[in-house]
């Protein structure tokens, strides 16, 4: 294996993604009570063996709690970047690669841009109502221009290079040099992208969620979680410091592994400081 791929980043960034997946599958099986069960006897009761990160205010288990809300957290995150990417891979490799259309795809990605992201979020579900198919569109709808942005900036440099040239020269179609000569250059940076904005999604949910617009009760989600352990945080300060450090884990997870396939996919990152300086120059 190159050296590149031995990275102890990435190792730990691939480590902790594989925990957080298996605990998100296996929740039923790992978390030692139902997140809904209420044990009012043992009410805001702190860390114990019954309970390993203690219990919240209707005496329910925060372990299994925070287990069970890795999967809104962690699915939405998933699957709303892997949408934004498809979406904006299509829109960038086609607005580089069929210029008249560049224009209008370009000022549409701007208009997107002009509105930061948690206020288009807002705007959407506060039209849409809460729920769960509102908080993908209101998730996706700002994340897509990026992605278009990277894959067309990439794309009209592979667009000029020789060997696509020379595959148009024999008659190819553009869907076939869409698919086989420039997707392929494409994908690595918006692959390294879309695992860092998987720790961003995982951030926009709990901040939906801590607003009240994201994943609805009863089912267990950080950011609720986390508002609703913040009054008790002076008398059983676990519930709202476990929700947390999820959170934290969580994005750190992701953070470590994209900035690390950043790296490894970077042709640069072989060479010495002196050669990255001649090649910059």
């Amino acid at each position: 294996m190159p050296a590149k791929w031995r990275r102890p980043g990435l190792i730990a960034g691939v480590v902790l993604c594989l925990c957080l997946a298996v605990c998100a599958i296996f929740a039923p099986a790992i978390a030692p009570h139902s997140p809904d069960k209420q044990h009012l006897a043992h009410r805001l009761e702190g860390p114990s063996a019954e309970f390993p990160l203690g219990a919240d205010k209707l005496g329910r288990c925060v372990a299994s709690r925070l287990l069970y809300g890795l999967r809104p957290s962690l699915g939405l995150a998933v699957s709303v970047t892997l949408l934004v990417a498809v979406v904006g891979v299509v829109l960038g490799v086609t607005a580089a690669y069929f210029r008249p259309l560049d224009a209008l795809l370009m000022r549409i990605a701007d208009c997107f841009f002009a509105f930061p992201g948690i206020v288009m979020a807002l705007l959407a579900i506060s039209i849409l109502g809460p729920g769960m198919v509102s908080l993908v569109i209101a998730l996706a709808l700002p994340g897509w221009p990026k992605y278009a942005r990277v894959a067309r900036s990439v794309a009209l440099g592979l667009r000029e290079q020789g060997y696509v040239e020379a595959t148009r020269a024999i008659g190819a179609g553009p869907v076939y040099v869409l698919r086989r000569c420039i997707l392929p250059g494409v994908l690595p940076p918006v692959a390294t992208i879309a695992t860092l904005g998987i720790g961003g999604k995982i951030i926009q949910v709990a901040a939906l969620g801590f607003l009240g617009l994201g994943v609805q009760p009863p089912t267990p989600e950080w950011g609720t979680m986390l508002i609703k352990g913040l009054p008790m945080l002076g008398t059983a300060p676990h519930v709202a410091l476990s929700a947390t450090t999820a959170i934290a884990l969580s994005v750190l997870a992701f953070t470590l592994l994209g900035e690390s396939l950043r790296d490894a996919l970077d042709p640069r990152s072989g060479l010495t400081a002196w050669s990255q300086l001649q090649v910059a120059a």
